[in-house]
């Protein structure tokens, strides 16, 4: 029984169209509201984050048994500069580090520990411990997928414990994942402070903003999440906003104000100036194409994509995102946060001045959540239109055919990235241990590497004199006195010069310009002085005569 415009009762008999209309649009009624509002996710689904969890921590651990380290330079500088920042160093004001401290604050417990067994137990320690990191954010991805229902939370969070680019993340000490984490939870918790009682509300949003602060403390990425989220946040109430802000700030403050407040202008210099004065990689620029296929993770495997490929693969993610966002109905919180943090971290990555293989692991989690967003939104019309126009079976019918499709495409996903993760390890190999330079210098000795890793594997890293110079990240220390042409510095040679002459040895991944402008005058100089101890495959031992 239905009513007119004016009023009065309409007679209506069991499946006539008029009864059929009423529950159809009562039922799109329905689901605009449940998707508008991201209702919190049900309980009872932890076997979709126990399925994630097992899945990527078995990929993690066959990487483990290939005995590699993934980006073993940067894992090295990070591990170090926490190691020494644990030995009583300060950073910016005692060594170089280019980026936020807050990684190291994050990685003090493992270094810690490494302070007094080896350096190397403790790098061992936190290689472990970013399994479970990496692990976190495809939950967390999951987590904010499950308002589209189950399968799209567990085909996301899969998609992400399998993408290509985490090969890189998940056995190394990298900062991606730490930040991705933090941002990925401040998402969450806005996410889930919609539809709470205001004083809740209020809570959440602060405890997001804090998440947010950190994250950017660890990596100044992060600020993309932020923009983003500073638009979900506005779409939940505008004057929550500078609340959020604020509390952004807080969190920052927290992890890095003591250490600007202990050395200001080297702050600013290292972690502001230096970064926004990048130019290009160590061995030259990266062209778009080539940005776009590492992008993918499968650059160096069998499965890398070029030409062609790589249009019709963005191109695909383009069409499924247009296609979600205008006939998807109305959009969630969740669903406007991958949106534009997708959209925020391509146009930077693609922009940026430096690009290295590993950055695709900070879009990854984003791009697999817009995309099955994406997705559930287009089946989700599609099946509206198929309750209003088509019968039963046939509405069936085609839904089966779309899980076969969909189902064949995830195991194609999954199984390309399980390969293409094995072969990255065979491309993208760490130093051969160092065995030896424990053996030829002795405990507590002052050493320079210019490759950090070196001397974590060795214990050898922190040198029992407070006096002896501190070099982690040749990389960054080019950076920041090296100016445009580094390789060309005098005043960078100089700096080399002087800590050459305050160390025993000096361990270098052979005499290769790794951060170090070997200008005729300083190479002459350093031949004169120091002499070849041990010549090894990827490093060289010598000892100041």
């Amino acid at each position: 029984m239905g009513v007119n415009r004016f009023g009065r009762a309409l007679r209506t008999t069991p499946g006539s169209a008029l009864d059929g209309r009423e529950h159809v649009v009562d039922g799109e009624r329905r689901t605009r509201h449940r998707v508008a509002r991201s209702p919190r996710p049900r309980g009872g689904l932890w076997w979709i984050d126990a399925a994630i969890v097992v899945v990527g921590v078995a990929l993690a651990i066959s990487q483990f048994l290939a005995n590699r380290i993934m980006s073993a330079f940067d894992s090295g500088v990070y591990f170090g500069a926490a190691s020494q920042f644990a030995a009583g160093h300060l950073p910016y004001r005692d060594f170089v580090f280019v980026q936020p401290p807050g990684a190291l604050v994050l990685l003090w417990p493992w270094a810690f520990i490494g302070r007094w067994t080896s350096t190397s137990v403790g790098f061992e320690l936190a290689r472990a411990f970013m399994v479970v990191v990496v692990a976190a954010v495809a939950v967390l991805v999951s987590r904010l997928l499950r308002p589209h229902g189950r399968s799209a939370a567990l085909v996301g969070g899969l998609a992400v414990a399998f993408a290509p680019t985490a090969a890189f993340e998940m056995t190394a000490v990298k900062l991606e994942p730490y930040c991705l984490l933090l941002g990925l939870a401040g998402a969450y918790g806005v996410i889930q402070a919609q539809g709470r009682d205001p004083r809740t509300t209020r809570r959440l949003i602060v405890a997001a903003g804090v998440a947010l602060g950190v994250a950017g403390a660890v990596k100044l990425w992060a600020l993309l999440l932020f923009l983003a989220l500073v638009v979900c946040v506005w779409r939940i109430g505008r004057s929550l906003v500078l609340r959020f802000v604020a509390a952004t700030g807080a969190g920052f403050a927290l992890f890095a104000g003591p250490f600007f407040v202990l050395a200001p202008t080297q702050f600013i210099n290292q972690v502001i100036l230096a970064q926004l004065l990048r130019t290009h990689n160590a061995q030259g620029t990266v062209t778009l194409m080539n940005r776009l296929s590492q992008l993918t993770g499968l650059r160096n495997t069998p499965l890398a994509l070029n030409g062609v490929e790589i249009f019709a693969f963005y191109g695909l993610i383009l069409v499924v995102s247009v296609l979600g966002y205008f006939l998807g109905g109305p959009r969630s919180v969740s669903d406007d946060f991958f949106l534009i943090a997708t959209a925020l971290t391509m146009l930077a990555l693609l922009a940026s001045k430096e690009f290295y293989n590993y950055y695709g692991y900070f879009l990854a989690p984003l791009m697999v959540g817009q995309v099955v967003s994406s997705v559930s939104r287009v089946a989700r019309a599609v099946r509206s239109r198929e309750s209003a126009g088509r019968s039963a079976s046939r509405a069936r019918h085609r839904r089966t055919s779309l899980r076969l499709a969909a189902g064949l495409l995830i195991a194609a996903g999954l199984g390309a990235g399980a390969f293409s993760g094995s072969r990255l390890v065979q491309v993208d190999a760490g130093p051969n241990p160092p065995t030896l330079i424990d053996h030829y210098i002795p405990p507590g000795s002052c050493v320079i590497f210019d490759d950090a890793i070196q001397g974590i594997l060795a214990n050898r890293l922190v040198a029992a004199s407070s006096s002896c110079p501190v070099i982690i990240d040749s990389g960054g220390l080019s950076m920041t006195v090296g100016g445009a042409h580094p390789f060309k510095s005098a005043a960078l040679a100089r700096v080399w010069r002087t800590d050459f002459l305050a160390v025993r040895y000096v361990v270098l991944a052979g005499l290769t310009p790794l951060g170090i402008p070997w200008t005729g005058a300083l190479y002459s100089w350093f031949v004169a002085h120091f002499h070849v101890v041990f010549n090894g495959f990827t490093y060289v031992i010598f000892r100041h005569d």
